[in-house]
């Protein structure tokens, strides 16, 4: 019997003649599931705007806010902040907005690039030399962190002249009227240096501990704190909201850590007091930043992520694969409505619900379940979605109402500490100061003297923030 033999010469010519064949044929098959692909997603084949979107959209393009004068308008002071003693910060910062939009027209590209530093004046590795002379804490974990950095400061005096710059420059910000953002809403839009500021405000409330009266002091607390109500209220930004937020928490911790270790005289008490009024309804209610990541996805729908986006190409495609309308109903349905149900909820209804409410992830559970025709019908709108996955979307929210229970216990705090108390217990449990979310009293712990709520947090470390020291 003959061997039989799988390569032979004749057998490897067939397979090479074939192969131009198999590679056409593959060609075709892929380009006709990618024509098939864009049909399939044609836009003839979209849907209405909802009512609330079209509104949506509408007052995107037809705003009729006044806009302040640049030298009054914190959010570009923010901006500049950092620029050199020589220039001023306003102006600095109207210049990064500028450069910010030019790229945006001109390069279709809207982050910064390395002239940020000729606008600037300052390289941040020499610049901010005097973040590394002092040792920063937590006013969340630890309740002495005024006392602590204001001992540092008294050890080490203020002997480097950007940072006195920069100290004057934020008594500067604090005593501008408006916050305003000047740029349509994307999610590459320029936001403040925040890092950089919750530095600054430390060294400077530390500082005037240190040199300044009880009165002053109150007084200077009271303005930093007045000045990131009005950030939370006036601001666009997730971020922005939040970082007032952790700002006004700081304030109040440190307001805590005074009253403990001080004797205050009427007047500190005619502060505290004007201190500690509650968050305003519109500071309280963050649900345009929500909103303005929706406009913000609106505007990718619409004209594309930038060209320099790593992802340019994949980003220009699923643009191409999405019905836009069906897109932007889907991501306010999913996100948009109930994050601004949420938002309006009282600290009780919002807790009861909370972690309830599904986000869901509409691409990744289409693909889990298998490929499917319908997977790949509004492609863009599916990697849309999956790309927000939400996981914290409620904790903005959440923080509102931590913080009015922070605010509530340092009040109770300011009652205790100017009232002639038998037990401490027993007035705690008589306060009409209670735990927002529960109505019930604070807990207390006699042997620490911890006041403190089970607030809304995912981690420890943000939990420890919801309790303070008496």
């Amino acid at each position: 019997m003959q061997e039989f033999k799988l390569f032979t010469k004749a057998n490897l010519m067939k397979v090479l003649r074939f192969l131009p064949r198999l590679f056409v044929s593959l060609v075709a098959i892929a380009g006709i599931f990618l024509v098939g692909l864009f049909i399939y997603n044609l836009e003839v084949l979209d849907e209405d705007l909802y009512p609330e979107v079209l509104a949506l959209t509408q007052n995107r393009l037809s705003t009729t806010e006044e806009v302040p004068a640049v030298k009054e308008n914190a959010f570009y002071a923010l901006m500049g902040m950092r620029a050199e003693a020589d220039k001023d910060m306003s102006e600095v910062g109207v210049q990064l907005v500028e450069h910010y939009l030019q790229n945006r027209t001109e390069r279709g590209s809207e982050f910064y690039s390395d002239d940020y530093y000729e606008i600037v004046g300052a390289r941040e590795a020499t610049a901010n030399n005097w973040l590394l002379t002092y040792d920063f804490c937590s006013s969340m974990v630890d309740f002495s962190c005024l006392e602590y950095l204001a001992t540092q400061l008294d050890e080490t005096p203020i002997t480097d002249q950007r940072l006195v710059m920069l100290m004057q420059r934020y008594d500067q910000l604090l005593e501008m009227p408006f916050y305003y953002y000047p740029i349509e809403v994307s999610n590459v839009a320029p936001t403040m240096g925040y890092q950089h500021i919750f530095s600054l405000s430390q060294i400077r409330l530390a500082n005037l501990y240190n040199k300044s009266s009880a009165d002053q002091f109150l007084s200077h607390l009271n303005s930093d704190i007045q000045f990131w109500k009005l950030v939370l209220r006036e601001s666009v930004f997730g971020i922005e909201k939040m970082i007032s937020v952790g700002r006004i928490h700081q304030g109040l911790n440190y307001l805590s850590e005074h009253m403990r270790k001080n004797t205050l005289s009427e007047r500190d008490t005619l502060i505290i007091r004007d201190i500690l009024k509650p968050l305003t309804p519109e500071e309280a209610d963050i649900s345009e930043s929500y909103v303005s990541d929706t406009l913000s996805m609106y505007r990718w729908l619409d004209e594309g992520m930038p060209k320099s986006n790593n992802d340019a190409f994949a980003n220009w495609l699923a643009v191409q694969l999405t019905r836009k309308n069906d897109a932007k109903n889907a991501f306010y349905s999913v996100f948009t409505a109930p994050l601004v149900r949420q938002s309006k909820l009282s600290a009780a209804e919002f807790s009861s619900e909370f972690g309830t409410v599904a986000y869901p992830d509409y691409a990744q559970r289409r693909l889990q379940a298998g490929v499917r025709l319908s997977n790949f019908s509004n492609l863009g709108r599916n990697t849309l979605i999956a790309s927000n996955r939400c996981n914290n979307c409620e904790m903005s929210i959440a923080r509102i109402h931590n913080l009015e229970g922070v605010r509530r216990m340092v009040e109770l705090q300011l009652d205790l500490s100017i009232n002639e108390v038998d037990s401490t217990e027993e007035f705690i449990l008589d306060s009409d100061f209670t735990n927002p979310y529960t109505g019930e009293a604070f807990n207390y712990n006699s042997l620490t003297r911890i006041l403190s709520f089970n607030c809304i947090e995912r981690s420890a470390i943000s939990r420890s923030g919801c309790r303070i020291q008496l």
